[in-house]
């Protein structure tokens, strides 16, 4: 889905209108037609009237989708951010990754086309294993926020093959590229399609799995973020079910490494402040398994901070967990 804008002549145009594109994949180019959609409307909210532009793919093409170009009608223009995100869809090394994709700021489009571009990212992408990671990654929470069940299928299956192949990463100081940050980052996005898709046997094997991971980190400085999510969610919930002794044994293990994390930190600013979520969840891990508060316990409040997806799909999410144990149960050991 792109944007663009109608010109003085828009009425000239109309929805549903076509136009003649070219799609230039990796090894061949395919002629194709663009639909627009909208007739006036302010759909991109910046330049007057916008409209919204469909560009058709084809299954059978071979490699990544590269650029589009576009015939377009006299009537309409393109923004500046869809005419250089056309003309260079897809990143062909580190440096051309790092300026259009590796921040969420730079990356073009809605959900739906951040998804597609992360996918072919996740399959073709020949510079770090790294890179081809953290589009795995994106993949997974544009597939839960668009509630799609058949996106989410795919997106498990690239965070497991990125985690075959995580080993491939470095240990480095930046999170986007040390291999312990990676591996839980995958685990954390595991967990969450898991949970989605509600497959609760693999969701409590990949919490588990978070656990045996963290006893082989050699620095908490990064990773203590996603753990702590896992570590939160894998708490309340055992609490939920009563289990109140192993609950507070995955507390002690987030203390841990909440401290560790601490002792590890440096200067880096945005790392730095990520350590008050770690310190947030940890004390909600405690709260679950105390006496005086279990009677209090908000669940809401434990699953919502564990999750992190934005908007609906923190409540379906949340519905998800808690059709695991609906109600809660008396403290067993």
């Amino acid at each position: 889905m792109l944007f663009g804008a109608a010109k003085e002549s828009a009425q000239l145009g109309r929805h549903g209108d076509e136009f003649s594109v070219t799609l230039h994949y990796q090894n061949k180019a395919v002629p194709a037609r663009a639909q627009v959609f909208g007739e006036g409307e302010v759909l991109d909210g910046k330049d007057g009237k916008g409209v919204e532009i469909v560009v058709p793919l084809t299954e059978a093409a071979d490699g990544p989708l590269c650029s589009v170009i576009c015939d377009l009608p006299e009537w309409l223009s393109l923004s500046p951010e869809a005419q250089a995100f056309l003309s260079d869809i897809f990143p062909t090394d580190n440096k051309a990754y790092e300026a259009v994709f590796l921040r969420k700021i730079h990356r073009y489009g809605d959900e739906a086309l951040q998804y597609f571009v992360a996918r072919q990212l996740s399959e073709s992408f020949t510079g770090m294993r790294a890179y081809r990671v953290g589009a795995a990654v994106v993949m997974t929470y544009k597939s839960i926020e668009l509630n799609d069940t058949d996106l989410q299928k795919e997106a498990l299956d690239h965070v497991k093959m990125q985690l075959s192949h995580v080993g491939e990463c470095e240990i480095t100081n930046h999170p986007r590229t040390n291999r312990e940050h990676l591996e839980v980052s995958l685990l954390c996005a595991q967990w969450h399609l898991e949970l989605s898709l509600r497959r609760y046997d693999e969701f409590f094997s990949t919490l588990e799995r978070c656990r045996s991971v963290a006893e082989g980190i050699t620095n908490f400085f990064t990773p203590a973020y996603n753990l702590s999510m896992a570590l939160l969610i894998y708490c309340a919930l055992l609490a939920r079910r009563g289990d109140v002794e192993k609950a507070s044994e995955v507390a002690d293990e987030g203390m841990r490494i909440f401290k560790s994390a601490v002792a590890s930190a440096t200067q880096q600013l945005t790392l730095f402040q990520e350590l008050r979520i770690s310190h947030r969840n940890v004390h909600l891990m405690l709260c679950t398994t105390k006496p005086d508060k279990r009677a209090d316990a908000d669940f809401n409040l434990y699953v919502q901070c564990s999750l992190r997806v934005t908007g609906d799909a923190v409540e379906r999410l949340k519905k998800a967990a808690f059709d695991i144990y609906p109600v809660q149960e008396a403290g067993r050991s």
